[in-house]
């Protein structure tokens, strides 16, 4: 049986989109990070659990991201789940976790998503 890290979210992106370029090996590298939450009924009567996701998007779907995804937007994101974990030497060199989903393909809504569409496609070569 074949396994598969596939995760689609929609909900609002929370953070101000931050993008950044960087050059490895020669080759330059656009990166784009944001934050949203996605949410869930719950019957108990507790009302709604909100969930925040932290998604990195790199080179293509970066550039859409720069152009078209705004805070307090609805987007529709597909990607895989990533975990990393790093020393923060700033801190006593404690272990710090993250879990971040790199998108592949993202859909802004409204006015400005339905622009981007017109504009841009966010598909991968692969």
């Amino acid at each position: 049986m074949k396994t598969q890290n596939t995760i689609t979210l929609t909900g609002p992106v929370v953070s101000t989109p931050k993008v950044a370029e960087y050059e490895f090996s020669k080759r330059k590298s656009v990166r784009a990070s944001f934050d949203m939450n996605t949410g869930e009924s719950i019957d108990s009567g507790e009302g709604k659990r909100v969930y925040k996701h932290r998604v990195v998007a790199w080179d293509v779907v970066a550039e859409y991201v720069r152009k078209f995804v705004e805070k307090d937007q609805w987007v529709d994101v597909t990607g895989s789940v990533q975990y990393r974990t790093w020393k923060d030497d700033k801190n006593g060199g404690i272990t710090k976790y993250i879990t971040e989903i790199v998108a592949t393909e993202i859909k802004a809504h409204g006015q400005i998503g339905q622009e981007a569409a017109d504009a841009v496609s966010t598909d991968l070569p692969f």
